[in-house]
């Protein structure tokens, strides 16, 4: 008798420890993200608020923010991708812009942006575009801008 409750309570423990987090997408990762840019084209970005996220997820919505002369720019994809749209300016000189998304939940996302200036004395303008994979329309973004020296 003793040892089949011994089993009994093994499966019962065994059957415990395992759940569905084996099956579960797992989250707090980063996402890789891509460049775009409108250089070489004859467009410029329009409507476009400083430290604002836009999150561009079709044609449509691209034009909004979008002139341009010609049909130069750069076409994306919005049957596979998204667009993540943000501008600012700095106080002084830009040496480098990072970029960095992650994901925290299914729908969750944090946009992390680091400035790094220069020395030069000048106020600059940036703009930071990004080709981020397809997101539902219940995705949620967050942006954190850091400022370095």
């Amino acid at each position: 008798m003793k040892p089949s409750i011994y089993i009994l309570i093994g499966v019962i423990s065994f059957m415990f420890s395992c759940n569905d987090n084996d099956t579960e997408t797992s989250y707090n990762k980063t996402i890789d993200v891509t460049d775009y840019s409108l250089a070489g084209s004859s467009c410029t970005w329009k409507n476009v608020e400083k430290s604002t996220l836009y999150l561009i997820k079709s044609s449509d919505d691209f034009s909004n923010y979008l002139v341009c002369s010609g049909n130069d720019y750069p076409v994306i994809d919005f049957s596979k991708n998204s667009l993540l749209l943000v501008h600012g300016t700095n106080l002084s000189g830009i040496q480098s812009i990072e970029r960095q998304l992650q994901q925290f939940e299914k729908d969750k996302y944090k946009l992390r942006i680091s400035i790094v200036s220069n020395a030069a004395t000048v106020v600059q303008s940036w703009t930071v575009a990004v080709l981020i994979p397809k997101v539902s329309d219940e995705s949620v973004f967050t942006m954190e801008i850091a400022f370095q020296k």
